[in-house]
C-alpha cells in the first residue's frame, strides 16, 4: 500500500479554501486506498500573528515536511498551498497543488507571492508533477510555457464532508420561519480579487435592498475589516448587512439552507467553491461574469456585470420565492478525481 503526505498547514488555522480542498484530497486518497497522513500547524502555533505564522509555514514547508516524509515512509508528498518543498521536488517525491495564479501577476509584489513563484519556477525546471482544482485553472497553465514541462493533472474540488454534512441538515427540521425579508448571503474576502467595495455598491444601488438582509461570510478572523468599511455608510443602509466571524460546517450549512440567494462577487479565481456549495444545497446562486464561473454554468448558476447585476438578483430571488432549484451532485467531480488521483500514484507506487 502507497503512503502519502498531505501538507495541510493551515488545516488547523483557517475553516475555508485550500485547507478544505487539502483535507478533502486526504480523504479521496484513503478511499482508492492509500494510507495518508496529514501534516498541520502545531496547535500552540494557531494563534500567532499572520507575519509569524507564514514563517512556520515556510519553514514546515522546506524543511519539517521533506524530514516526516522520510521518516513516515511515504512516497510522495502533496504540496497545495500554490508552493511545494523544494527538497521533495529534488528527490521527484513533490506534486505541487496551483489553485489560482493571482500570486503569478505582475502586480502581486510582496514576498509571500516572490515565496511561491520561486518555488514552482524550481518545481518546473525540474518537470514536476502539478495539480490543478480547475479547469480554468488547467487551462490558464497550459498557457503559460513553463508549466508546459509538467504533467498537469485536474484534481477536482471534493465535497465529501459537505455533501455528508448537508444530508445530515436536511434530515433535521431546518428551514427558516416565513419572513418578509429575504436573505442575500454574499461570499467576500480580503484578497483584492474579492472586490468588496464594489460588491457592496452594486447591492446598495438595488432598489430593493430594503427588503434584503446580506449575511457576509468570507473575512473569517479578520471581520473587523468588514465592519470598518460597512460602517461608512448611512445607518438607514448599515442596518441592512450582517458579518459572520468563523463558521463551523454545520453552522456555515445552515446559513446556506436560510439563504434564498447565494452570491458570489469577484474579479479573479480558480474555481469558487461556494457557487459550487450554493447548488449542492439547492440555492439559487449569482456570481461575477468571470472564466472560473463560466465553467459552472452549467449547474443554473446566473452571471451578471455591473449593468444586469439587479436583474440577476431580481430574477433569482423570485425563483427563490416561486420554486426551490434543483439540487446538484458533486459526484461526476468526486469520479474524476479519485480516477486521476489513482493513476497518478499507481505510476508512483511503480516507480
Amino acid at each position: 500500500m502507497i503512503r502519502v503526505l498531505v501538507f495541510n498547514f493551515f488545516g488547523g488555522v483557517k475553516e475555508r479554501g485550500i485547507p478544505i480542498y487539502a483535507r478533502g484530497l486526504a480523504e479521496c486518497m484513503r478511499r482508492i486506498g492509500a494510507e495518508t497522513v496529514e501534516l498541520e500547524c502545531p496547535r500552540f502555533m494557531r494563534t500567532w500573528p499572520s507575519f509569524y505564522l507564514n514563517l512556520a509555514f515556510v519553514f514546515f514547508e522546506q524543511f519539517v515536511t521533506p524530514i516526516l516524509r522520510i521518516t513516515r515512509g511515504c512516497s510522495v508528498t502533496f504540496y497545495p498551498y500554490n508552493s511545494a518543498g523544494v527538497i521533495d521536488a529534488w528527490l521527484n517525491r513533490s506534486v505541487c497543488g496551483i489553485h489560482d495564479l493571482i500570486p503569478n501577476s505582475r502586480k502581486s509584489t510582496g514576498l509571500a507571492a516572490f515565496y511561491i513563484r520561486s518555488t514552482q519556477w524550481i518545481h518546473c525546471r525540474l518537470r514536476r508533477p502539478i495539480s490543478v482544482a480547475s479547469a480554468h485553472t488547467l487551462s490558464s497553465l497550459r498557457r503559460i510555457p513553463k508549466f508546459l514541462q509538467c504533467r498537469l493533472m485536474l484534481w477536482h474540488n471534493p465535497f465529501y464532508d459537505f455533501e455528508r454534512e448537508a444530508e445530515r441538515v436536511i434530515a433535521g427540521d431546518n428551514r427558516k420561519a416565513v419572513s418578509k425579508t429575504k436573505i442575500v448571503l454574499l461570499f467576500s474576502g480580503i484578497g483584492a480579487n474579492k472586490d468588496f467595495r464594489t460588491a457592496i455598491k452594486l447591492i446598495t444601488g438595488c432598489e430593493s435592498i430594503e427588503s434584503l438582509q446580506i449575511r457576509i461570510i468570507g473575512f473569517g478572523g479578520e471581520s473587523h475589516l468588514a465592519v470598518r468599511y460597512l460602517d461608512h455608510l448611512s445607518e438607514n443602509v448599515r442596518r441592512h448587512f450582517v458579518v459572520l466571524g468563523l463558521l463551523d460546517l454545520r453552522e456555515l450549512l445552515l446559513e446556506y439552507f436560510n439563504a434564498d440567494v447565494v452570491w458570489m462577487h469577484s474579479l479573479k479565481e480558480g474555481f469558487g467553491r461556494p457557487v459550487m456549495e450554493g447548488r449542492i444545497c439547492g440555492r439559487p446562486v449569482i456570481a461575477s461574469n468571470i472564466a472560473a464561473f463560466r465553467q459552472l454554468a452549467w449547474m443554473g448558476v446566473r452571471l451578471y456585470n455591473a449593468k444586469s447585476f439587479e436583474q440577476s438578483l431580481r430574477s433569482a430571488l423570485e425563483f427563490a420565492e416561486s420554486s426551490r432549484a434543483e439540487r446538484v451532485s458533486a459526484e461526476r467531480y468526486h469520479q474524476e478525481l479519485e480516477a486521476s488521483v489513482a493513476e497518478f500514484l499507481a505510476g508512483k507506487a511503480r516507480s
